[in-house]
């Protein structure tokens, strides 16, 4: 049989190899959500344009032109680098759903905060209300704006290159919180279960 001092020592190593065990993981999350804030920086310069009618053989690139001179907004050819609809191109309009997203990247962030300033505008054009502009968003950031829009907690919710802007309504509508590194999900209020639903584990 183990004396005293044999089960202390014992369990002493085990207690020190789980904490070592815990420290490992943690760090390894961490070091996953600076990965995704990496990815999104990355998207910074991105747009995503959803509703915009889709024709065959179009010029993509035209299109965003177009839409954005209906906006009002002065860009030119030159201030976007990639524009390109997202998904397989269908063989003909018998076969498309519904119009593909369009993904536009700029070259200039004034070009783009402009852009994204005059999307405001939309709901109120009657031919334009079904378009909407987004940042181009990690799945895992955008999971996370969904369900901060569900939150009756949370006044307003957006997004600025990336980065997630709230208003809790806790906060009163004066204070606006910035959320960019996913390991602070804690601060917005949420139970580890809610949490635990988008796929991340913070109770290491």
């Amino acid at each position: 049989m183990k004396t005293l001092l044999e089960e202390q020592k014992t369990w002493k190593e085990q207690n020190e190899e789980g904490r070592a065990s815990g420290r490992m993981k943690r760090s390894v999350q961490i070091g996953h959500f600076e990965v995704e804030r990496l990815e999104q920086y990355t998207r910074k310069e991105n747009v995503k344009i959803y509703g915009l009618k889709e024709e065959q053989g179009e010029n993509t690139t035209g299109v965003v032109l177009d839409l954005a001179k209906q906006m009002g907004v002065d860009i030119k050819a030159t201030d976007l680098s990639i524009c390109h609809r997202l998904g397989s191109t269908p063989a003909d309009d018998h076969q498309r759903k519904k119009e593909r997203t369009v993904i536009a990247r700029f070259t200039r962030r004034e070009a783009k905060a402009t852009f994204m300033r005059a999307k405001k505008g939309l709901r109120k054009r009657e031919d334009l209300k079904h378009v909407y502009i987004n940042d181009d968003l990690t799945r895992l950031r955008s999971k996370v704006v969904q369900e901060m829009r569900k939150d009756t907690g949370i006044l307003r919710v957006w997004t600025i290159d990336g980065k997630i802007h709230y208003i809790s309504k806790s906060d009163g509508r004066q204070s606006i919180r910035v959320l960019d590194l996913l390991d602070n999900l804690r601060d917005i209020g949420w139970d580890e279960d809610r949490i635990k639903k988008l796929g991340v584990c913070l109770d290491i």
